[in-house]
C-alpha cells in the first residue's frame, strides 16, 4: 500500500493560503497600475442616460410617501 505524503488538511490549508496570497497580490497590482474598479455615485447611469436623450425609467418605483 502506498502511504500519503501529505495530510488532506495540510493540502486544503495550503490551497486557502495560496488563494489568499494571490488575491492580495492581485489587489496590490490593481492599486499600483490604477486598473482597479472605479466607483461611481448612485444614479450616475440614470442621469447620464437622461442627458443623452434616452427614455429611462428607474427600476424601483418611488414609494407612496414620495408621490
Amino acid at each position: 500500500m502506498a502511504t500519503r505524503k501529505h495530510k488532506p488538511i495540510e493540502v486544503g490549508t495550503a490551497g486557502i493560503i495560496g488563494i489568499a496570497i494571490f488575491l492580495l497580490a492581485w489587489n496590490v497590482v490593481e492599486r499600483v497600475s490604477g486598473t482597479g474598479p472605479m466607483s461611481a455615485p448612485p444614479g450616475t447611469t440614470f442621469h447620464a442616460a437622461n442627458r443623452a436623450g434616452a427614455t429611462v425609467t428607474p427600476s424601483e418605483q418611488p414609494s407612496v410617501l414620495e408621490q
